[in-house]
């Protein structure tokens, strides 16, 4: 495949009268950028009742329901040609709905996506919205990715972006697949076949809770990590909750078990398989939980379409096949042996529901987890990171230091107002530049080595360009601003042709143009003073986080926002927040493949946000004050931190924990890692640089 494709389509306003306002959002998985449009799906004034009378039909059919508890019916031979005739009409209004070729508005977003997609791509369509209509219609039949993107499929996800507040646990020394299989109130249905197809996939552990009580349901979700959790049994939504009848005479509603669920999740739980009906509730509260996946039925679903998509669906996933594309598989085996003409429209209510921050996890995932990476992180654990020099010739603060791409030298600056170079390895002093009339408060190298880039607070101001073959000034950079404007914090873009810079007293990101000292753009936006600025592997994108509590995306290309992280946003209301808040945030950082942003700042832990969404990923939490460093080691497997508390931390990002811990006398404002990740270089309020090496 040439690779993974996100289609986010938010469904704001509307409704099937007057048609839907709709904005398409397409990532490449792994890149930052995205690209947008804003357009409509028109009106279909007639789909809600061909819904209501396909439904009303197929809820009257004497088939073995997953729905509530009774005695056993047989299946029916014979099913009525109406409820037939109910479900062809309502798949070919679906169809007709998403291919209209009238509406201008909507041809925006089929001609976007057309336009953007290859066959040839892994899709995951997610459709976020509130309308309840919208989630239970069987958007599979839309001739675009029924057809023609075959490698694709269509899930829903949470409409607004929620954060996630907890760290990704990974569960640690098993070599099998933790499975939860709740086997609730069986009346009338056979949930016997769904124990026995459990027990035969392989690398599995499944613990089998046959009509448990509550407390034994309780002390397993909360005594135990879990891979994945299954429910087979009776269930049915209500408005606010989904319920589950987990033994002949005791129903209860996640609501009831939240405590339990949120512990599990928080311990590595990443699916939940509700083989059961009407499921949608089901799925909703567990998204408030932040679970990352749910496979639910949106409908009260015959016992033998649950059996048979449960089997296919496990068989594929199990073999290898991507998550979306195993459900995929699933309903289209159905549909293939006729279950859909047996049981009309019973073959589209399996529906995946997922948070977009999180990446759906493979079958072999979930084994790497527990035996390959555990292994890697333990033998990572056993070695240390020891001072190897502490340099004492800067007279004030260090606030920046940076390894020079051979990893032979690196800057250092300080508020003494030099910029200082060292020989990495013997730590000897080898130049020391005093150009600047104000303390400096950043250093930066560009990728090809050539250049060091250097900023300047009061009274200086300036932006310092230096050939570090001579290290003699090549070009200063400095506005036209009637005031001078300290600059807290620079990033150059990995071709080396832009830098940004993040101001003080006008609280603005500038863009500079390298090649020519010219300033493209101003970014206004924060209201307070930006102090962190950085630059993603893609040169696309910027991020840059602010005193006013804001972390912002900008397109470095057309210098407009993309979207703000963190902070009470914008408009008055927003700015207003920005005074009273107490969230500054001191420092960014990109992850090497581009996906992750870290930040760091005041009373906060430091998060980690995936790009493709918006959302947090995880929090590392540990610091006791406030973090003035973040920096990603090359391989994107650590970060280490700085804080006030006179620590750093150097964090494995696979478990979210702490591994080593090590520290100045005073805050620690400054972190660098070397190319070979073998090396790290800290700064601190003690004037005191420490070079820092891996070692066992």
């Amino acid at each position: 495949m040439s690779g993974v494709k996100l289609v986010f389509l938010k469904i704001n306003h509307g409704n099937f009268d007057q048609g839907f306002k709709v904005n398409l959002r397409i990532y490449q998985a792994g890149n930052s950028a995205f690209l947008e449009a804003d357009g409509r799906f028109p009106a279909a004034p007639k789909i809600p009742e061909i819904y209501q009378s396909w439904q009303k039909k197929y809820l009257r059919m004497d088939w073995c329901f997953r729905a509530r508890k009774g005695e056993t019916i047989n299946d029916v031979g014979k099913v009525p040609e109406d409820c037939r005739q109910s479900s062809q009409k309502l798949r070919e209004s679906i169809k007709e709905w998403l291919r209209k070729s009238d509406d201008s508005e909507f041809q925006k977003i089929r001609e976007r996506l057309i336009g953007e997609l290859d066959k040839k791509d892994e899709i995951r369509v997610f459709i976020q919205t509130k309308d309840e209509l919208l989630k239970k219609i069987p958007w599979q039949e839309w001739d675009l990715f029924a057809d023609t993107y075959t490698n694709s499929e269509i899930v829903l996800s949470p409409p607004e972006n929620t954060e996630i507040p907890r760290n990704v646990t990974a569960s640690r020394g098993k070599f099998n697949i933790k499975i939860l299989s709740i086997l609730g109130c069986s009346q009338g249905i056979d949930v016997q076949v769904d124990q026995k197809f459990l027990k035969s996939l392989p690398n599995t552990e499944p613990l089998f809770l046959p009509e448990p009580r509550r407390k034994q349901l309780s002390d397993s979700l909360w005594e135990k990590n879990w891979d994945i959790l299954f429910f087979a049994g009776h269930s049915w939504s209500d408005n606010n909750s989904g319920n589950l009848a987990i033994n002949s005479d005791e129903t209860l509603t996640l609501l009831d078990l939240k405590h339990g669920l949120r512990c599990a999740i928080e311990n590595g739980l990443q699916l939940a398989i509700f083989n059961s009906c009407d499921g949608l509730k089901l799925a909703e509260n567990l998204a408030d939980l932040h679970i990352p996946l749910v496979i639910v039925m949106r409908e009260p679903v015959p016992d033998r379409i649950a059996q048979e998509f449960l089997k296919y669906f496990l068989t594929a996933y199990s073999s290898g096949e991507p998550l979306y594309l195993a459900a995929r598989k699933a309903r289209e085996r159905l549909e293939t042996e006729g279950l859909d003409k047996e049981f009309p429209g019973a073959t589209w209510l399996p529906i995946i529901c997922q948070n977009p921050a999180v990446e759906p996890p493979t079958w072999q995932g979930f084994l790497s987890k527990t035996e390959t990476q555990f292994q890697e992180s333990f033998r990572e654990i056993k070695k240390t990171w020891k001072t190897e020099h502490t340099l004492t010739d800067h007279s004030d603060i260090i606030k920046s230091v940076a390894i020079h791409p051979d990893g032979q030298i690196f800057a250092s600056c300080s508020l003494d107002q030099t910029i200082k170079v060292w020989n990495l390895t013997t730590g000897e002093l080898l130049e020391n530049l005093t150009e600047h009339s104000g303390g400096v408060s950043c250093v930066s190298f560009s990728s090809d080595g050539q250049t060091l880039a250097s900023s300047s607070a009061n009274p200086d101001g300036t932006i310092k360009l230096w050939d570090t073959q001579t290290w003699q000034l090549k070009r200063t950079l400095k506005g036209d601003d009637w005031v001078v404007l300290s600059v807290w914090s620079i990033a150059l873009t990995p071709n080396g042709k832009t830098l940004v810079s993040g101001h003080h007293a006008d609280s603005t990101v500038k863009v500079w143009n390298l090649e020519t000292g010219e300033l493209r753009h101003t970014l206004r936006g924060h209201v307070w003073a930006v102090h962190g600025v950085a630059i993603a592997p893609d040169g696309n994108i910027m991020a840059s986080g602010s005193f006013d509590s804001n972390i912002k995306l900008w397109n470095l290309h057309t210098g407009r926002e993309i979207r703000n992280l963190n902070g009470p946003g914008d408009g008055p209301i927003g700015w207003t927040r920005s005074f009273f808040s107490d969230n500054s945030v001191y420092a960014v950082a990109f992850s090497p493949d581009g996906q992750t942003l870290a930040s760091g700042g005041v009373k906060q832990p430091i998060k980690l946000w995936r790009l493709s969404s918006g959302e947090i990923k995880s929090n590392l939490t540990g610091h006791t004050d406030d973090v003035h460093a973040i920096a990603f080691s090359p391989d994107g497997k650590y970060l280490a931190s700085g804080s006030a508390d006179r620590t750093i931390r150097i964090w494995d990002l696979f478990t979210g924990e702490p591994i080593h811990t090590l520290g100045h006398s005073d805050t620690v404002y400054c972190l660098a890692f070397s190319p070979d990740g073998e090396t790290l270089v800290s700064g601190s309020r003690d004037r005191t640089i420490k070079i820092w090496r891996f070692c066992t």
